[in-house]
Formats: C-alpha cells, structure tokens, sequence
C-alpha cells in the first residue's frame, strides 16, 4: 500500500521468482478510517453513511410505537450521531457531495 497525494504515483511490481504479484486492494481500514491510496475520504464517507442509515432504520423500527419525539432524539444521539462525527476533523468539508451525504443523515 502507498499513501501519495500526487495524481499519478509510481506502483512497483511484486515479483515472487518469475511470478507477478497482483495487488489486493488500494485500501487500508485502520481504526474504521478506510484509507485508500489517494487519500481520498470519499469511500470512508461512504461507509460511514451506510452504516449510520443502517443504525438509523433499526432506531425508527425501534421506536414505531413511541409517543414522545424526545425518544427519537435521544437514541439518534445516543446511537448514530457518534458514528458520522467519528474522525469529523480528517474528512471535514472534504467535497460538497460528501458533506451532504453525511447531512442527509
């Protein structure tokens, strides 16, 4: 795996005797950031979204039969608003589309 922030880096190739070794993925997850070789946060961004609609939906199937708002409030605080500021100050205001992917939530 290679970090770079220039467009165009230099990959070498793995040679175990006269076999190439193709590479796996242009992606490391460390801490749940996934950090891909460009350090682009987009596909972070989008994980994390993923996973926070995901907490979402089982909180609103959750709370069906609630009568008060202040239960959604207080389990979407609990619940899924630490997963989309996890990490904020890395990704923050990264690409337009990616913040309001993460406002959608």
């Amino acid at each position: 795996m290679h970090f770079a922030s220039i467009q165009f880096p230099f990959k070498y190739a793995y040679h175990l005797g006269f076999t190439a070794i193709s590479r796996f993925n242009d992606y490391v997850t460390d801490l749940e950031f996934i950090l891909s070789s460009d350090l682009n946060p987009t596909s972070h961004i989008k994980h994390i979204c993923c996973k926070a609609f995901k907490i979402l939906g089982f909180v609103l199937r959750l709370c069906r039969d609630f009568q008060l708002g202040l239960s959604y409030k207080v389990l979407y605080y609990a619940l899924v608003r630490h997963i989309v500021e996890y990490g904020a100050v890395i990704w923050d205001l990264y690409d337009l589309n990616d913040s309001l992917r993460l406002e959608r939530v």
